[in-house]
């Protein structure tokens, strides 16, 4: 899902730059908090979880680490 955000903040923000309207940009910089929000959920379940749903989640969150980090 955080993929995906981050390619339509791209591609809005490219849209911007072909059509020569930068009041596109505005758009990426709306949906940044959106981002941002799933960056703390994933963070926050990551170290907080309890120890019973330690073992489903660490990998979902390394995968989600590792897609943050390769951007």
């Amino acid at each position: 899902m955080g993929d995906a955000r981050l390619v339509a903040m791209g591609l809005v923000w490219q849209y911007a730059d072909v059509c020569g309207n930068p009041k596109w940009k505005g758009l990426t910089w709306g949906m940044l908090p959106l981002h941002t929000s799933g960056i703390c959920a994933c963070t926050y379940h990551f170290f907080y979880n309890s120890p019973e749903v330690e073992v489903p989640s660490p990998p979902p969150s390394d995968i989600i680490l590792a897609n943050l980090c390769d951007v």
